[in-house]
């Protein structure tokens, strides 16, 4: 699954206009929280920024966009 979500990433990366790199991450609501797991970046940026959201300050446009529904670009 990861392998084809690396490809997935890699190709939004191309297919996307103005988008330089690309997570993809799989998010788990319950009614308490929002578990997200990172599964595929294009890029160790990324996967910094990801951290950031998710571990350290538990918001963000990712985040945002899991619970809203609507892309974010950064």
């Amino acid at each position: 699954v990861d392998e084809s979500l690396t490809h997935v990433a890699e190709f939004a990366a191309h297919a996307i206009p103005g988008a330089d790199e690309v997570g993809v991450s799989l998010a788990h609501p319950s009614a308490v929280t929002l578990h997200v797991q990172r599964r595929a970046v294009t890029a160790e940026l990324v996967r910094e920024i990801d951290g950031l959201q998710y571990e350290v300050h538990k918001e963000g446009p990712s985040i945002t966009s899991m619970r809203t529904g609507r892309s974010s670009k950064l």
